[in-house]
């Protein structure tokens, strides 16, 4: 095995990689690209479950486009429930509900944080299954496939022309 210490842009952008010391160097990118990509994808999801955690569900790009339109003024960012991008209307969830989205937040990002231990790509998918599991209990009656959070975790984030930022 050998170990391949990433470097991004930044400190916090580090991670450790295992790699078998057999694997030709097609496979060697094609797992880092990979894990760039989830590491990435990770970071983005922690956000949006942070602004679902402060401002509720997501509107549908019509309705969004519809509320845009129907502004006179700049929106009322005094109350801090109203989300400044004007994207979520249903105010947090209760303080128990946004306490588990905001723990299970944290818990993925101390994982991408971990600097001494090799990243693996299955620590990135519990991580994206346990963020799953807390925004199906705090809205078991789902989110809608147009919130960012359901494009990120089904994967159409890429198919879409969203894009993780490497700027976390």
């Amino acid at each position: 095995m050998v170990l391949l210490h990433l470097k991004g842009k930044t400190e916090k952008e580090q991670f450790l990689v295992e790699i078998p010391s057999a694997s030709s160097c097609d496979d060697v990118a094609r797992q880092l690209a990979l894990m760039w990509n989830n590491r990435c994808r990770l970071v983005r999801l922690c956000a949006v479950v942070d602004d679902i955690s402060k401002y509720g569900k997501a509107r549908t790009a019509d309705e969004y486009q519809a509320f845009m339109s129907s502004l006179e003024t700049e929106l009322d960012t005094s109350n801090p429930n109203v989300d400044p991008s004007g994207l979520r209307y249903t105010g947090p969830p209760s303080a128990d509900m946004a306490a588990l989205l905001d723990r299970t937040r944290r818990e993925a990002l101390a994982v991408l944080d971990e600097t001494r231990r090799p990243l693996t790509n299955e620590m990135m998918e519990e991580q994206f299954a346990n963020l799953r599991g807390a925004l199906m209990i705090v809205y078991p009656e789902g989110l809608g496939e147009h919130d960012p959070a359901m494009v990120i975790l089904e994967g159409r984030d890429a198919e879409e022309g969203g894009q993780a930022t490497a700027d976390w």
